[in-house]
């Protein structure tokens, strides 16, 4: 959700600056993620956060335009100065839909993930699914197949109570879905009282986010989101295909811990690092090293990427989806990657991350620690990005 604000922020920039461009939502069903238009090209653009909270307990510089240049061309291994500019893999796109990336930078003091609502906090608190509810409402094959049928779902909303909450008279909350059909927004505001449930009077294809004004209404009350699924149809997921993609027998329980505030602080800053075209992007990051978590007896270095089976898999899965659409007629700049792996060893840059006893484990970077990678991630460094003001 922070990516959709941030673009929102270069939207408005640009467009002081005599830009023009616009959010693209037109290709997201293709590649699981918002484009943005400029002119006649279209960019993936990709942000990372720095909380300075967390300065101090990992002995980590403050942050600078001019820390990032000093290590612009940086390549590892010591994560407090190595600044890579990543992509995730599960979000390759190898039919070619965009012209490059733009990448950039939020700083804030805090890390809101962590905040909690309060009494006439006035914050923009919101959830998005997860789990089996982030399939079935944001999986981009079952959204077209549902489209494809004009048969959607409407969301259900009920307020379940808790025996230990304590009686606060009387309760209500506004809760705002953010939904969507056939590229077009369906924004449907509900008031849901204790022990209510509600079917929402509005199809969908696909539902983003939920909002809730006042969350502390809640107390320990939580709300329950499912769905009144009107699709009928097996859709089958392509990486799994004993998997049903359109099962609605989800349970999304919303607590007052649920949610983030999305409401901006007057602290925030995104700094824009630069652009690089796609072609560049997957030629420069054939060169770099690729990294794992630092080792527990030198934690100020990560260490090299090994092999692992699974990640041999993403990779044979990236070919595999190559090979597909060089046979459709299709071109695609984004190379084999087969050829760079054996003996154990991965040569690209590529920021590993693994899941270890339900726990992620990712290389190391100035932005990341605390938070480990939750999915491996291909990068460029800042040296190779074009200045902001050449797009």
């Amino acid at each position: 959700m922070s990516g959709v604000l941030n673009q929102t922020i270069l939207e408005r920039e640009l467009k002081a600056r005599g830009y023009k461009c616009e959010m693209d939502w037109s290709h997201y069903r293709l590649t699981d993620i918002f484009d943005f238009r400029i002119g006649d090209s279209i960019y993936d653009v990709k942000t990372q956060s720095i909380f300075a909270e967390y300065d101090e307990q990992n002995n980590r510089e403050r942050f600078s335009p001019a820390l990032l240049l000093k290590n612009r061309s940086y390549p590892g291994p010591k994560w407090r100065r190595f600044f890579p500019m990543t992509v995730p893999m599960t979000q390759i796109n190898v039919d070619h839909l965009k012209n490059g990336y733009i990448f950039g930078i939020a700083d804030m003091p805090y890390d809101q993930r962590k905040l909690e609502p309060s009494e006439g906090d006035r914050g923009f608190w919101c959830a998005a699914p997860f789990g089996d509810a982030h399939t079935f409402f944001h999986k981009t094959r079952l959204i077209q197949s549902r489209e494809e049928a004009s048969s959607g779902f409407y969301p259900i909303l009920e307020w379940k109570k808790r025996q230990s909450t304590l009686d606060l008279g009387d309760r209500e909350v506004e809760v705002t879905l953010f939904g969507e059909w056939a590229k077009n927004k369906r924004i449907k505001s509900v008031k849901l009282g204790p022990g209510e449930r509600k079917v929402v009077n509005a199809e969908m294809s696909s539902l983003s986010c939920v909002r809730v004004e006042q969350p502390v209404a809640l107390g320990g009350d939580i709300i329950r989101v499912t769905a009144k699924n009107e699709f009928k149809e097996k859709v089958l997921d392509i990486a799994n295909p004993t998997k049903n993609l359109n099962d609605s027998r989800f349970v999304w329980d919303l607590g007052i811990d649920s949610f983030v505030n999305l409401k901006v602080s007057k602290d925030y800053v995104v700094y824009w690092i630069g652009h690089i075209p796609l072609e560049e992007f997957t030629e420069r990051f054939l060169s770099y090293p690729s990294y794992f978590i630092p080792h527990p007896q030198n934690m100020d270095e990560n260490v090299p990427g090994r092999l692992s089976d699974d990640f041999k898999e993403e990779v044979e899965r990236h070919d595999r989806r190559r090979a597909k659409a060089i046979a459709e007629d299709k071109k695609t700049p984004w190379p084999d990657l087969g050829p760079h792996i054996g003996g154990g060893k991965i040569k690209f840059g590529v920021m590993i991350a693994a899941t270890r006893f339900g726990r992620n484990l990712g290389a190391a970077c100035y932005i990341y620690p605390p938070f480990a990678w939750s999915e491996s991630a291909l990068y460029v460094l800042p040296q190779d990005l074009y200045f902001m003001g050449s797009l």
